[in-house]
């Protein structure tokens, strides 16, 4: 008995008490049962929403599942690198500034990037747009366009922004804030000054000779963001733990986060990018614990700050692989 083996089951253990034999270790062969999911033909078939965030449900229920991952997703680039937030009322595509000079009656206002796919330029011509159409005084009858004085420009050599102030004007900048203009430091690394390459949230400078420019810390980045993550709710019992996501405070991730893909850019605007694990751009794992049955999910494709991702009318597509007895 104790050399019992038969092909449907794992080796098992045999112990004997008194008359008795008992046999553990016997466990099921796993089945792999592979789901092909496209936010096309979600449940919500009236929903005109372009946010991934959606429900499926399977014509049978999978019983007793034990792990799953997700093995590749076409990912269309339809999304925007700079959009409005939701998360903790903050945005990335607005900074205020204020301008300066020794007359002392300062101009306030903000720059605002219109939602969409951008580059460097779009920000510079939305930034000195705003410079050029606002004046200030230099005296008690006579004011200048402010453009004349201050301006956003691009060093496409080392790809990096920088301010730049006529000597006697004084700009300060504040990128941490939200759609409101108040402050919001804590979301910082969220907004497009961070994008931009300045790694202080605000700063105040004096355009002097012979150098009146205020440079970026670092580079321009714009392929932002860099990642997106895939959840997926599934009402089991214990949610999953096993994917920790460090993000800024006040933004809630979710706990059952299945897979992170890797946005790559280089497809260009409007093409597909093809995510699986042989090419890097796919990482998944997902553990039960317990037996777990599934007939209905929710998909969410969430950016790196908890956002549910728009992608303007694209689709994204996936290929889910359950283990189940």
């Amino acid at each position: 008995m104790s050399q019992y083996l038969d092909h449907k089951f794992m080796q098992p253990q045999v112990e004997q008490y008194g008359s008795h034999m008992v046999m553990t270790n016997v466990v099921k062969p796993a089945k792999l049962k592979h789901i092909h999911l496209d936010t096309k033909y979600r449940d919500e078939t009236s929903s005109s929403s372009p946010l991934i965030d959606v429900s499926f449900t399977f014509p049978d229920k999978i019983t007793d599942v034990r792990s799953a991952r997700i093995v590749s997703a076409e990912l269309p680039f339809s999304f925007y690198n700079l959009t409005e937030q939701e998360c903790a009322n903050s945005t990335n595509n607005v900074f205020v500034f204020t301008v300066n000079n020794a007359y002392n009656h300062p101009v306030t206002n903000k720059i605002v990037i219109s939602p969409g796919y951008i580059n460097y330029q779009t920000i510079l011509t939305a930034a000195n747009q705003v410079f050029n159409s606002l004046s200030i005084a230099e005296s008690a009858i006579t004011s200048v366009n402010v453009g004349s004085k201050v301006s956003l420009n691009y060093d496409t050599t080392n790809k990096q922004f920088y301010f730049t102030a006529v000597p006697g004007y004084t700009i300060a900048i504040n990128f941490a804030v939200d759609a409101a203009s108040q402050n919001n430091a804590m979301n910082f690394k969220s907004t497009i000054g961070w994008s931009m390459g300045f790694r202080v949230p605000s700063f105040t400078f004096t355009g002097t000779a012979p150098i009146p420019n205020r440079y970026a810390e670092q580079t321009a980045f714009f392929p932002y963001p860099k990642y997106f993550y895939i959840a997926i709710e599934d009402n089991s019992r214990t949610p999953n733990m096993s994917v920790i996501t460090p993000t800024v405070n006040g933004c809630s991730m979710p706990r059952n986060i299945i897979a992170k893909i890797v946005c790559d850019t280089s497809v260009g605007f409007g093409n597909t990018i093809v995510c699986t694990e042989s090419n890097g751009r796919l990482i998944s794992d997902r553990r039960f614990y317990g037996k777990t049955d599934l007939q209905r999910i929710r998909v969410q494709l969430i950016d790196d700050i908890g956002n549910i991702v728009d992608l303007n009318g694209g689709e994204l597509s996936l290929t889910l692989i359950l283990e189940h007895e």
